[in-house]
This record gives C-alpha cells, structure tokens and sequence, in this order.
C-alpha cells in the first residue's frame, strides 16, 4: 500500500516504530498533496515532501549559517529512475 493511500483509507503502515515514524513525517506532505488534487498524487507527494524537507534543512541551526554566507545551498531535487533525470525544484543558488 502506497503512503497516499494509507492515509486516505486512514490504515498507516504498521511494520514498526520506523515505518511509523517515515509514515508521520508524510503527513503534512500528504496533506498538501490531498489538498492540490493533482493527476498523479504520488509524484506529487514526493516533490512536496522534497520541498518541505530542503526547507527544514535551511532553518537548521547547524546548516542555517552556512547557507546565510553563502557556503552552502540546499536543494531539494527529484531523481527518476525510469529517465535517470534529476529535477531541481528549488534552491538552486538563485533561487
């Protein structure tokens, strides 16, 4: 069962205390997915969670100074197996 879909039929991954926690850590990207109502809502969860995740990362307070001088960019990006092509979302240094 795919995480979109646990969530919408409500029956989270249960195969212990990491799943579990992964599971919790996709909600607020599931949420933002569900609430889009896009064509292909896995694709689309896995960008957000992307996004969401990068942005976590620049408010880090081990990452946030480098990131503030410039020493460090924080990119979320997606790989696709099938093309072997990344796609940058955001945070490229212009971003």
């Amino acid at each position: 069962m795919t995480a979109p879909r646990a969530y919408r039929d409500q029956d989270p991954p249960a195969a212990g205390a990491r799943l579990q926690a992964i599971s919790e850590s996709l909600r607020t990207a599931y949420e933002a997915t569900v609430a889009q109502k896009p064509a292909d809502p896995v694709d689309a969860m896995i960008r957000v969670h992307a996004r969401q995740t990068a942005a976590g990362l620049r408010f880090d307070t081990s990452l946030s100074p480098l990131a503030e001088k410039g020493d460090l960019a924080v990119v979320s990006a997606c790989y696709s197996p099938d093309t072997g092509r990344v796609d940058v979302l955001n945070g490229t240094p212009t971003d």
